[in-house]
């Protein structure tokens, strides 16, 4: 399992599971990426990835923080890999509440890059060499695999969630 982040954050996650006494489990490898400046492909490269076999990418609370270039790059990776690989991931969908939320953020320090509409995101994942793509709303993704919950956790409401299969 390889948990690619910008490297302060990958550094910070690292701290915290120190703080908390936690081990990692013995096949985590935490692999630092600034998304922006050096392509996926040659952070887990660096990391030890087997590009050869298929794999699953959960890309998370992730593409908000990039810029288009940035997640196209890394879709396009993603894309190459072999078939029966998926991608989930989330995106922050383009309208008003994409846009307040940018306008939060940024009061405090936190760019917000990019939003998109489905069928724009729907759009990079088929040029990315996708074939199977499901979007979920967020009431669709509550029902799937937050009902019942006990934790609290939820599914993000302004974010869509998306799966994608080669």
């Amino acid at each position: 399992m390889f948990e690619v982040d910008d490297p302060p954050f990958q550094q910070w996650k690292q701290q915290r599971i120190a703080e908390l006494g936690l081990a990692s489990p013995p096949q985590l490898r935490f692999v630092p990426c600034d998304f922006e400046t050096t392509p996926i492909a040659e952070a887990l490269r660096a990391g030890g990835f087997e590009a050869s076999k298929p794999c699953f990418v959960s890309w998370l609370g992730v593409t908000q923080y990039l810029t288009r270039a940035a997640v196209s790059e890394t879709l396009r990776w993603a894309g190459e890999r072999p078939k029966g690989s998926e991608i989930v991931l989330t995106f922050l969908e383009s309208n008003t509440q994409a846009a307040n939320l940018r306008t939060t953020m940024a009061q405090t320090g936190v760019a917000v890059l990019s939003d998109f509409a489905t069928d724009e995101m729907t759009a990079m994942l088929k040029s990315a060499g996708f074939s199977r793509i499901e979007h979920l709303s967020p009431e669709a993704a509550e029902a799937r695999y937050f009902k019942g919950r006990s934790d609290g956790l939820k599914a993000p409401e302004m974010q869509r969630l998306v799966s994608a299969v080669m």
